[in-house]
């Protein structure tokens, strides 16, 4: 019987390394896991900026478009808007200058009582 106890004794321990070894193998993968996880994080954290600030560079970019289109539109308008104020103050020059000759003999008879 003694002999046959050593080699339960034997499987035993061939099951117990062997358990122990699973348990190496399983704490190493569950590290790796750990370690993957990290670095699936960081990653995704990176990407995260890399997208936020091409987003933010993207909209500025759009923004200033926006920006220069308001402008050129208000420079066309104000263009509109000299041309015109041109045009009508001379239209009022060439009246006062048709009535003004006028004006001045009519002052001149109303105060010479005329």
């Amino acid at each position: 019987m003694d002999n046959e106890q050593k080699n339960e004794d034997k499987k035993l321990s061939t099951v117990m390394d062997a358990l122990n070894e699973l348990e190496e193998t399983i704490d190493k993968h569950v590290n790796s896991i750990e370690d993957k996880k990290r670095e699936l994080m960081n990653l995704t954290r990176v990407e995260s900026e890399k997208v936020k600030t091409k987003l933010i560079k993207e909209m500025k970019d759009e923004g200033q478009k926006t920006i220069e289109n308001a402008k050129k539109e208000a420079e066309a308008e104000v263009q509109k808007i000299l041309v015109k104020a041109t045009s009508d103050n001379k239209k009022l020059k060439t009246k006062i200058d048709k009535t003004f000759d006028k004006s001045v003999e009519h002052v001149i008879k109303t105060v010479l009582g005329e």
